[in-house]
Parts: C-alpha cells; sequence; structure tokens
C-alpha cells in the first residue's frame, strides 16, 4: 500500500497480517515524512495488487480521511487502526446492454462506459486494454478507445479484451467487451445521369425503392456501407397525397398529383436531395369504339384515325400516347399486304391502307396486359378534285356507223387507262352532257355515237367509309362522293391508208415513207401501226424505218441492196408497194473510179449521155458528139473496176432500178499478176484492214484509188486508204507470178466504216502546206486525169521527216498529195504518161519550200516500202536524180552515192540504200 500527499508516494506499507475467511483484514503500518508545508493535507492511500494493478482505497464505514498536523502525529494502533475498504473486483463490461456503441472516427474513454463488478467493487487506477485482430478497426491510447474502420458487416461486434490483477496471488481478471462501430449517412446526393424527377403509379408499393435508385448514399467512412436509414420528408405538396411510414423510410403515393420528397439522414442534419414525384392512374384496361371495325378508303393514312378508335380507361388514366403501339396485319387474296408501313424523315412511321380487303389493327398498351384488336375494312375510295379530271379522249367513227356504234368499251379503257387507280366503270353512274353527240344505249351504262362534235362524259361514285368533316371531327361512317369527267369527241373514222413505193440507192439518207389516211389528217397511233420490210434470204432486213414525231411519214435507212413489197397494217386497213434498194450513182465532172455492187448500169439510159468516156480494165466506150457512143463498154455489169469521165459542167445522176447483183454471200476476189481492176462488192463502207487484213498476198503488193494507195510490206499494209468504199473502184497490184484468191465477207458481217472527217466531195482538193494558211498553189484536181501514180519516198537520212510536207508538181502544177506514215511519204499523182513528175518539200513551220533534184516520168507507180525514192534538196548534197521508168515497180533496191547519183548495187563506200546511209567494204 502506498501513503500519497497531493499525489506523491510519501510512504510504503506492506500487509503484516490477515484474517477471516470471506473478509480479508490487513494491517499495514506506515512512516510518512512531513513538514509544516503539509499541515491540513490529507492523506491518500493506493493498493497495489499482484504487482502491477493499482486501487484508490476509500475509508471504510465509520472512518475519516487523515489530516495532517505538519508535525509528529500517530494515527491508528493495532487494535485500532485506521480502517480503510477494498472490495476486489470479479468482472468488468460496458455499461448498458454491454455493447461499446460508437461512429467511425469518434473516440470513447472506456473509464466512462466500463462497469466493474460487483456493484460497490473498487474500480482499478489502471488495467490492461487490448483491441486484439482489430488494429484495423480501432486503437486504445491512454484509456481512451478510437473507432477507426466501421463493422464490415455492420451487424458484425468486435472486442476489447480488459484485463487487471485482483490479489496478491496475480489472480487476474480478464473480459472481452464487444465493440460497434457505426457508418452514419454522411451526404446525399443526385447520382450522375439521373434526374430529380420520377412518375410512379398510384399506390405503388415499389415508389422507395425507385427513389432509392436516384440518388447516391455515402457514409462517413466512403469506402464501406453506410448504417442508419434515408428518411423521406414531404417538402410540398398534398399532405394527405403521400404517406410515409416508419419514421419516413418508407413512401407510398395515395393520391394523384405532383410532390417534392426530401431524402436526409436521420438526424436530418443534411443538406438532403429534392426529387419531384408525379403520381398517375395507370390505364388498366382497353375498349373498341367501334366494336364492328372500321371502313377506311383505300389509299388513307392510318395514322390519323388510330387514337380514334379506341377508350382507355379508367377516364382519369394517365398515359402517353407515344408509348401506345400498333400493329397492322392483314393480306389479299392474291397475299399482298393490306397495309404498307414506310418510315419517313422528319415525320417518322407512316402507316397506309394500300390494299382492297380485310385486315387488322392491335393496339397494345404498356400498362395493359391485354391487347385491343379492331377488324378494318380497307376499299375503294372515290376520284379526288384533280384526280377526277381525265385526259380527252378522241373517237373515230365512220360516217356510216354513226348513231350505232357502241362506244362503251372505248370509254372503259380511257377511265381505266388515264385514272390514277384504274376506277371500276360499273361503280359510277354515268351521263353525257350532249346527248346529240354520245346517247345512252340501251345496256346499262353504256353510250352510243350519236353524231360528231364534243361532250362530256361524268360519272359520279359514293361511298362510306371513316374520316373527318368539314369541322375536323372524325366520323366512322362518312359519306363520301366523287367523280371522274372528261371530254369525248367524236370524228370522222380512218377509212382506209394507202403507200407508195420508190426505189433509192444505199447511199441516199434523204427518202421518206409517208402513210396516207383516207380522211386525211388523222394521225395515226404508233401502238397499233405495223411495217413489213422486205428481206435478204436471211431474214436481215434492207431498210429500217425511223418515225417523224407527230406526222404519218417516216425516215428510210437503206441498208442493203434488195427489194420486195412493203406492207403497211392499222388494224382492219392494209397496203403494200414495191421497193428497191440499189445503188445510186452521181458522178461529178470529170474521172471517178467506180464499182457497181446492185445493178447493171446501161450507158444508153437517159442521162447516160452526160458521160464522155467510160474504162474497164479491158474495154472501153467514148461519147461522140456526133456518133454517140462507140466501143466495146456499153454496161458497167460489176466484173470490173471502171473509169467514168463525166462531162464538164454536168453530173452523172443514175440509181440502179434492180439490186441482182448484191452478193448475200462471201465474195471470191482472184487476181492475176501484175494490175487487176477490181469491183468492190460492199454495198457499205468498211475499214481497209476488214477487207485486206486476212487476204494472203505477196510482198509490194499494192492497192490503190483514185486519191490515195495501201503498199504490203514485212506482214502489214501502209499508206494513205483508211477505207474500202462501197461504189468505188481500186487497182490491186499482184507482183508475183501466179493469181492470188482472198475472200471479201457480206457487209452484214464486218462492221461499217465512220470517217472521222465528213469525205470531201468537191471536185478539187486544198493541202495545208504547214500550219500557218492555205497555199492557193498547193490546190488540185483529182478528178481532171483517168490515171495516177503511187509513189513511195522518204528524205535522206538525219532529216526529220514531220518537219516537211511533199507535194508532187508536173511543171508548176500541184498534181496530188502525200502522207507521212512510218517515216515514207505514200504520194498519189493524177496525170498522165509523157509527163514528168517533180516534187516540193516544204517545211512545215515557216511555209518555205525547196525543189528536190529527183525527178522522175509519169508511171503506173515507184518506190517501194524496203526502197523508197529519196527526196532530197541542194543542201543534202544531192543535186540532180532522174528515175529511170524502167524500175517502176520498186523491186529492186534504190542506193544513191553521196552526191546524189544512183548507183548500182556493187558500189562501194558510204552510201545511202533505201533511204538510209551503210558503209559498204
Amino acid at each position: 500500500m502506498g501513503a500519497f500527499v497531493d499525489g506523491v508516494c510519501r510512504g510504503l506499507g506492506t500487509a503484516q497480517y490477515t484474517t477471516g475467511t470471506t473478509t480479508s483484514s490487513c494491517v499495514f503500518v506506515f512512516r510518512i515524512p512531513v513538514t509544516s508545508a503539509d499541515a491540513d493535507k490529507t492523506v491518500d492511500f493506493a493498493l497495489l495488487v499482484g504487482g502491477n494493478t493499482e486501487y484508490t482505497l476509500s475509508e471504510a464505514s465509520g472512518s475519516n480521511p487523515i489530516t495532517l498536523t505538519g508535525g509528529d502525529q500517530t494515527v491508528g494502533y493495532p487494535s485500532g487502526s485506521h480502517k480503510l475498504l477494498f472490495t476486489a473486483p470479479t468482472n468488468v463490461k460496458a455499461a448498458g446492454d454491454g455493447v461499446i456503441e460508437m461512429d467511425v472516427y469518434n473516440t470513447v474513454t472506456l473509464s466512462d462506459v466500463l462497469v466493474f463488478e460487483p456493484e460497490g467493487a473498487n474500480v482499478p487506477d489502471n488495467y490492461d486494454v487490448s483491441v486484439g485482430n482489430y488494429i484495423e478497426n480501432m486503437k486504445v491510447e491512454n484509456g481512451v478507445l478510437t473507432a477507426l474502420k466501421p463493422n464490415q458487416p455492420a451487424e458484425f461486434y468486435q472486442n476489447i479484451s480488459v484485463s487487471f490483477s485482483t490479489n496478491a496471488t496475480n489472480n487476474y481478471v480478464y473480459a472481452d467487451i464487444p465493440v460497434t462501430i457505426s457508418n452514419p449517412i454522411a451526404a446525399i446526393t443526385l447520382k450522375d445521369g439521373s434526374t430529380n424527377t420520377l412518375t410512379v403509379p398510384l399506390n405503388d408499393s415499389e415508389t422507395t425503392s425507385k427513389l432509392a435508385t436516384l440518388i447516391n448514399v455515402t457514409g462517413k467512412y466512403a469506402e464501406a456501407n453506410y448504417t442508419g436509414q434515408v428518411i423521406w420528408s414531404l417538402k410540398s405538396g398534398d399532405e394527405t397525397g403521400i404517406e410515409l411510414a416508419e419514421g419516413g423510410t418508407q413512401v407510398t403515393p395515395v393520391k394523384v398529383g405532383e410532390y417534392v420528397l426530401t431524402a436526409n439522414n436521420e438526424a436530418g442534419t443534411l443538406t438532403g436531395v429534392d426529387i419531384t414525384l408525379t403520381v398517375i392512374q395507370l390505364a388498366t384496361s382497353l375498349s373498341a369504339l367501334y366494336p364492328n371495325g372500321i371502313t377506311v378508303i383505300q389509299g388513307s393514312q392510318m395514322n390519323d384515325y388510330l387514337e380514334h378508335l379506341y377508350r382507355i380507361e379508367p377516364a382519369d388514366a394517365t398515359h402517353d400516347k407515344s408509348t401506345v403501339t400498333y400493329t397492322f396485319s392483314g393480306t389479299t387474296d392474291d397475299g399482298s399486304e393490306i397495309f404498307s408501313t414506310l418510315d419517313y424523315t422528319g415525320i417518322g412511321l407512316v402507316t397506309t391502307a394500300a390494299n382492297i380487303g380485310s385486315g387488322t389493327i392491335t393496339v397494345k398498351h404498356p400498362d395493359i396486359e391485354e391487347s385491343l384488336s379492331i377488324p378494318v375494312n380497307v376499299i375503294k375510295g372515290v376520284p379526288g378534285p384533280k384526280e377526277g379530271v381525265l385526259e380527252p379522249l378522241s373517237i373515230s367513227v365512220p360516217k356510216e356507223q354513226l348513231d350505232n356504234l357502241d362506244i362503251t368499251d372505248d370509254l372503259k379503257k380511257h377511265v381505266s387507262v388515264y385514272s390514277k387507280l384504274q376506277w371500276d366503270w360499273s361503280e359510277f353512274t354515268w351521263e353525257s352532257s350532249v346527248t346529240t353527240v354520245v346517247k345512252p344505249a340501251e345496256t346499262a351504262a353504256g353510250f352510243i355515237a350519236a353524231g360528231y362534235g364534243m361532250t362530256t362524259i361524268s360519272g359520279s361514285k359514293t361511298v362510306t367509309a371513316c374520316g373527318f368533316d368539314a369541322e375536323g371531327n372524325f366520323v366512322a361512317e362518312l359519306e363520301q362522293t366523287g367523280n371522274i369527267m372528261f371530254d369525248v369527241t367524236i370524228v370522222q373514222g380512218l377509212s382506209g391508208i394507202s403507200i407508195e413505193g420508190f426505189t433509192i440507192g444505199c447511199e441516199d439518207k434523204d427518202q421518206i415513207l409517208t402513210v396516207t389516211t383516207d380522211p386525211a389528217g388523222i394521225i395515226l397511233e404508233d401502238a397499233e401501226i405495223s411495217f413489213g420490210i422486205p428481206s435478204l434470204a436471211d431474214q436481215t432486213p434492207i431498210l429500217s424505218l425511223e418515225r417523224v414525231e407527230g406526222t404519218n411519214t417516216w425516215k428510210v435507212t437503206p441498208d442493203y441492196p434488195g427489194s420486195g413489197a412493203l406492207t403497211v397494217n392499222y388494224g382492219d386497213f392494209n397496203d403494200e408497194a414495191t421497193v428497191t434498194i440499189s445503188q445510186h450513182l452521181n458522178l461529178a465532172e470529170g474521172w471517178s473510179w467506180i464499182s457497181t455492187y446492185a445493178g447493171e448500169i446501161s450507158l444508153s439510159a437517159d442521162n447516160a449521155n452526160n458521160v464522155l468516156e467510160a474504162r474497164s480494165q479491158a474495154a472501153l466506150t467514148y461519147n461522140d458528139p456526133v456518133y454517140g457512143f462507140f466501143g466495146d463498154l456499153n454496161t458497167l455489169d460489176g466484173t470490173s473496176a471502171y473509169k467514168v469521165k463525166v462531162k464538164e459542167g454536168v453530173t452523172f445522176d443514175y440509181t440502179a432500178d434492180n439490186a441482182r447483183l448484191y452478193s448475200n454471200d462471201v465474195t471470191t476476189v482472184t487476181l492475176q499478176p501484175g494490175w487487176n481492176w477490181v469491183n468492190n462488192p460492199c454495198a457499205k463502207n468498211h475499214s481497209f484492214d476488214e477487207i485486206f487484213s486476212k487476204a494472203e498476198l505477196p510482198e509490194n503488193s499494192s492497192v490503190v484509188a483514185l486519191t490515195g494507195f495501201m503498199a504490203y510490206a514485212e506482214g502489214q499494209w501502209s499508206g494513205s486508204l483508211e477505207s474500202i468504199n462501197a461504189g468505188e473502184g481500186y487497182l490491186i497490184y499482184n507482183p508475183g507470178t501466179e493469181n492470188i484468191s482472198f475472200n471479201i465477207q457480206p457487209d452484214r458481217f464486218m462492221s461499217e466504216f465512220v470517217a472521222s472527217n465528213e469525205a470531201e466531195t468537191t471536185q478539187s482538193r486544198t493541202l495545208m502546206a504547214n500550219a500557218r494558211a492555205n497555199r492557193t498553189e498547193l490546190t488540185y484536181n483529182p478528178r481532171r486525169f483517168a490515171d495516177n501514180m503511187s509513189i513511195i519516198a522518204s528524205l535522206p537520212e538525219g532529216i526529220d521527216s514531220e518537219c516537211y510536207t511533199v507535194v508532187p508538181f508536173v511543171g508548176e502544177e500541184c498534181r496530188g498529195e502525200s502522207k507521212l506514215v512510218d517515216g515514207r511519204y505514200f504520194i498519189t499523182v493524177h496525170g498522165q504518161k509523157g509527163e514528168q513528175v517533180s516534187f516540193r518539200i516544204f517545211d512545215n513551220q515557216t511555209g518555205e519550200y525547196e525543189n528536190s533534184p529527183v525527178k522522175m516520168p509519169f508511171s503506173m507507180m515507184e518506190g517501194s516500202i524496203k526502197a523508197p525514192v529519196v527526196l532530197g534538196t541542194s543542201t543534202t548534197g544531192i543535186e540532180s536524180i532522174t528515175i529511170d521508168q524502167n524500175n517502176h515497180d520498186g523491186s529492186d533496191p534504190v542506193i544513191y552515192d553521196m552526191q546524189g547519183r544512183r548507183v548500182s548495187k556493187d558500189a562501194r563506200g558510204l552510201l545511202i540504200i533505201n533511204g538510209e546511209k551503210v558503209f559498204v567494204n
């Protein structure tokens, strides 16, 4: 035991002896040093038990505290000692229900909440407290318990352990005291993305849970669930409309209306969250306003009618029309859907009664379990104001049929074709405004053409279906009337048609076929008229027809030579005429090279006197001014190409009167060695390659036309001809020693050639010698002479041929032109034997020219692709070259020395061979 003055131990005493069995008495002897300063101070006593537990003792009943005098004094004696009372505690617990309850982060002084038993027992001044395994949840320092983390779960208890000694033999008392740590609500906020509004049905038992989904509730310890409850209170609205039960934890709406509820903690210490609660009356059932269904007109938009077809009960039910859904069903006999639904931009889904028949509208309300079915009958409606006016109708009636011809079918067809919904004639009641033009027939709804003139035919139709009246009110059975009207003109009808035959050439593009009507002026319908066109043996038509819009005339396009009956049919009327597609020659003055492909040309024809001379390869004839034609060529019959000269100032315009020469089969052309005058069997123009690409001709073969030619070398053709033209004659050179044959396919198996530029038809030609201007001295007439000369030439090596144009002359007269192909000039010269041909070489940039020293006599041909005539000027070093007429066919190589002299093939040194410099040693 220790004696304390002013809290300072002044002495220690130990027990001398003890007495008793249930109650111990211990005598302690002290000597306490004092000073005068201690006068009137009291002495306190504390008992140390078990070496570590202290108890503050109080005086036993009947004893008073010892008061010091400041000097020597003696208090008590063995038989009458100063008595102190010590009752040892046997247990310790929490006050109340034995549990320490606290909020997280709060503190509790243990001495305030611990109760030691038995009642009246001394309370230890010090005792051991341990939190055991709950160091994360709480801590004890200096007798103060601090809550660090709430219980998880909330109903779970955690303990602190309290221990102390009660006697000298270290008899310890141990006690576990439960502690519960709550996590009170610290904040209530609106959830992200949520609105502070809620709509619920009347008497909704789930209202509280629905409100809870709108808010976030957070405890003081944010990482754990909160403890406690959210309390709802009515901030505004009818107090009788909301029932708040169990202290505001349960909300039940009992009256329709709008309310503001506030969520707070149990203490009401938070800012809280306000929620606007709208209470509605849910719909409970659907009923049809028209149990037998409705009738609608085909084409009606069903969206306009839907909300007028049913009733929602109870009447005061609150509902959003947009939540009501409609399903449309039903098909016609042919399987088509009665209703059509389309999604329109800016409008949404629109359902239309598309087809006539019976269907069903199914109405579904989200709050009502049972759906509602409404029968719908879709019928054809009546014409609207615009649709009811049709195009006028004209009916042709022969005079003898007036007052007798029934035109009902014509009227019915007109209504069916020209009305938008193809109205049925029988659905209307019809009448005519002028019965002297159209009068009723004895048959029902029929009419007779009574006379010529115009009347208005009108029909009316009435139906009953749902719709809106003039005031915009919905009417389930609304009578609707519509009309159809159109003007009918009775005109004198067609009594017959006729056509006239014609003979034209394949070249003629301006022929017109006219179908003449009786009476005149009747325009025939395209759908009613048809033609039978003469054909070749393989059924290929010889011509085609294209109608001139708004007339009874057709443009005739001749395709192939032939002849036959052209028929025309129009209803009960028809006619036929003979047409012939032949060859049409229209030769200008001067010489032309021609072929005949369809019919013979007789030089005894009416205008044949305009022909001055005609030649074939084996015969000729001459038209003497006095004696007329004499010679052995009387008919141009297609066995040869022909050179025909027309007198000056006139033309030879001739169309063959038959087409028996034209062949629909392959034509075989046989070439003898040398020159061949070849007749062209084709009635259409074809590209040169299409005619000759498969012809196996020898090297150095040539094809010559009046104004150009082609040469064959090293497996390909080169030259100035693009096409082989119908009606033109050609000279073909066979350089071999044997006959050669090749085939020409029928026109219909080849492509027609269309020139990039329109063919020149003038009698003279003008060349472009340079880029700046046409030069008058380069004008020539290709028809002046019967013959021409073909020359293949080149410029000396090192000279860019693209920069120059070569033009042939006889004296000072231009006689032809050239075409540059792959470095070779293909020159066509028009003239006659005995003339000498020279050449001028024009600079394409400056227009200036130099005379070539090369000269040659007029002949059939000179030079070849391999061995061209080399044309030089004084600047090239070649001063004078004259071609020997004996080497006119170009079969031997042409060799010149550097002075421009032609040398033999045995020459040596730097030479020009076939237009190229070559060193020969």
